[in-house]
């Protein structure tokens, strides 16, 4: 057999194979998974949830009310704290479980605040919106996290319910930037963290 004509027939296979490898490459799906986005679409909620101005209003006003009568300048019930450990596309995650956790603590608390109950049942909206959020990675952290805050609810007793009234703005900050912004997850940033 003449051997240009072998080189030439290995050659051409080559390239048809290289070819066709390049084409699979590029043709195959890229990972959904990427980090520091969000993969899971129900752990959002609409900006528009946060436009309306009532509810914003109504939230600032119940929690400036309750901070008046807050003895306990130490504590913290929502802040950074909360994700320590915690990955950034995890905090709407935990931020649903927080507002679930607050909403349960304070819905059948009576409270002189007329819009109170209302801004409760806005949280409770919310985290029916986010009923299909699940965690995408180890809840462990997420759960530590809970369970601290939680405990420091009990052993503040009375003070803790009216703390947690104070922290409603709070929460309120935290759930937007974790759920509802551009940038998702990204963690909140605001004046309200020191303290």
């Amino acid at each position: 057999m003449d051997p240009w004509k072998n080189w030439t027939r290995c050659s051409l296979l080559w390239v048809f194979c290289c070819y066709y490898l390049f084409l699979l490459t590029v043709a195959s799906p890229l990972p959904l998974n990427q980090t520091g986005t969000l993969n899971n679409q129900s752990c959002s909620l609409s900006r528009n949830h946060f436009r309306k101005f009532a509810f914003k209003n109504m939230t600032y006003t119940v929690a400036r009310e309750a901070r008046v009568y807050d003895k306990d300048t130490v504590n913290r019930f929502v802040g950074q704290d909360l994700y320590i450990n915690v990955t950034r596309n995890e905090h709407c995650y935990l931020m649903k479980r927080v507002t679930d956790t607050v909403t349960h603590v304070l819905h059948d608390l009576k409270n002189p605040n007329p819009n109170f109950h209302e801004v409760i049942y806005f949280f409770a909206h919310l985290t029916t919106e986010l009923r299909d959020c699940k965690p995408t990675a180890d809840t462990t952290y997420i759960e530590g996290n809970l369970k601290r805050m939680k405990n420091k609810l009990e052993q503040l007793g009375d003070n803790g319910m009216n703390k947690m009234i104070g922290e409603l703005d709070l929460l309120y900050d935290y759930l937007r930037d974790a759920c509802a912004s551009k940038k998702a997850s990204k963690g909140h940033q605001g004046k309200k963290n020191n303290g």
